[in-house]
């Protein structure tokens, strides 16, 4: 199917907050964008083609006979008609297209008892079984991550900010391709804020250390993957940046490859 008009409609205005315009009507377009932004935006690339995503509909199942002609299009593909058939030994549907393919070759009517709505029937268990094999998929890979950061000790991984929210951030790890949520009540600091300018979320951290850091969506941040409270289970934090110990003359600190002024005292990290 296409993507979810109202989740894309949400992203387009999202992006577009950040000077990102993004414009496509077919899955060939979508790609072409997808390529632009790679070369005007390598650094965000990751994480913009991670929001479009988000409107992206899972492909679906469906008899013929239930359907308008004009519904059949497969949107990621690109093509009029699919249909699956390559794998009868794993693929339940598979097996359901060679038995109505051997009899039409056959000029047959079909098995007894089998109508569009039955067939229908079937296609619809086999899109809920596939999507519960797709959860346990990604629930499984969390499971055996959650036990190796527990028998391997922190995890450091390179994120980016995709989300604000009132109490946490939701940080993409793209090397692992999953996006954990941090909580400001895990990490090391004395106080936050959340505030909006010109419709854009920034969160305002004071950590322990007396740094400062406001981070807002496309803010590179480096995440430390820890072992949770439950086995299996892991949460991801964010290190409190280093601590300011020296000053050089002329009253300014050196952070990275900058230099700071006194009265600098909120830093961006990117």
């Amino acid at each position: 199917p296409p993507p979810r008009q109202q989740v894309l409609k949400q992203v387009i205005e999202f992006l577009k907050l950040y000077d990102i315009e993004v414009d496509y009507n077919n899955v060939g377009e979508f790609q072409a964008c997808l390529n632009k932004f790679k070369i005007e935006h390598p650094e965000k690339s990751k994480e913009i083609e991670y929001h479009l995503l988000r409107s992206m509909e899972l492909a679906r199942y469906f008899c013929t006979g239930v359907l308008d002609p004009s519904q059949y299009h497969h949107y990621a593909l690109n093509v009029p008609y699919y249909t699956h058939f390559t794998s009868p030994i794993r693929r339940y549907p598979d097996i359901l297209v060679h038995r109505l393919l051997d009899y039409a070759v056959r000029g047959e009517k079909g098995p007894p008892g089998w109508d569009k709505h039955t067939i229908q029937h079937l296609c619809n268990h086999s899109n809920d079984k596939r999507l519960a094999a797709k959860t346990a998929s990604e629930l499984s890979a969390l499971l055996f991550l959650g036990l190796f950061i527990a028998e391997c000790g922190t995890l450091e991984q390179k994120g980016s900010v995709v989300k604000v929210l009132d109490h946490a951030l939701d940080i993409l790890l793209s090397d692992l391709g999953i996006v954990r949520r941090v909580y400001t009540d895990k990490l090391d600091i004395k106080a936050f804020k959340t505030r909006r300018i010109q419709s854009i979320p920034y969160m305002d951290l004071e950590w322990s250390n007396g740094r400062k850091q406001t981070l807002t969506a496309f803010t590179s941040v480096p995440v430390h993957l820890i072992k949770g409270d439950k086995p299996f289970e892991f949460k991801a934090v964010i290190p409190p940046p280093p601590p300011l110990t020296a000053k050089p003359a002329g009253g300014a600190v050196p952070v990275g490859n900058d230099i700071v002024g006194e009265d600098d005292d909120v830093i961006t990290l990117d």
